[in-house]
């Protein structure tokens, strides 16, 4: 899914709300929260664990104030789900954590976004740096479109300043279902 598209989806959900509407003696949509077992995850080898709190984050498509006054922390070295209905606000909380809701226009952020003590919504923090730190997994493919497959993948590989050679990506690419 390209960008322009991963936009009209949010505009979808943003102009369309009737689609998400639950009958009036429904209780308001929410995220719950789940954290897994303490021996869920370690950090890689010479790796630091980095830790995330979210501190009164609201957030707008518009006029439609979608995230309200969230706080919350998010443990190095503990795994966390974010669990809810359709349009509930998961993908926004994810987009305002890495910075990639300010990229849909008509979208901003208010709050506080910490990664370990740095607020990565103050003025001067370098965007792309924050969103290498924190990465995000779209529910849908989203290549970019103006390069080949094997080329997608070997961003990845190259914005970690690793070497990138053709076994690396074929290797990437088989382990996840796509080569043949």
């Amino acid at each position: 899914m390209s960008a322009r598209e991963d936009h009209k989806v949010a505009d979808e959900i943003v102009t369309e709300p009737e689609a998400y509407a639950l009958p009036p003696e429904t209780p308001a949509p929410h995220v719950s929260v789940r954290r897994a077992s303490p021996e869920a995850g370690e950090a890689p080898a010479g790796e630091r664990a980095r830790s995330v709190r979210i501190e009164a984050l609201n957030a707008w498509y518009g006029d439609l104030h979608s995230i309200k006054d969230l706080s919350l922390e998010f443990e190095p070295n503990k795994a966390t789900a974010l669990i809810g209905p359709s349009g509930s606000g998961k993908s926004t909380v994810v987009r305002c954590i890495n910075r990639m809701h300010e990229e849909l226009p008509g979208a901003r952020a208010e709050g506080r976004v910490m990664l370990d003590e740095q607020d990565v919504y103050a003025d001067g923090v370098d965007v792309v740096a924050v969103r290498r730190a924190i990465g995000m997994v779209f529910q849908k493919p989203n290549p970019f479109p103006t390069v080949s497959i094997f080329e997608n993948v070997a961003a990845g590989l190259r914005m970690t300043s690793r070497k990138v050679d053709a076994e690396q990506v074929e290797a990437a690419l088989r382990g996840a279902g796509l080569w043949k």
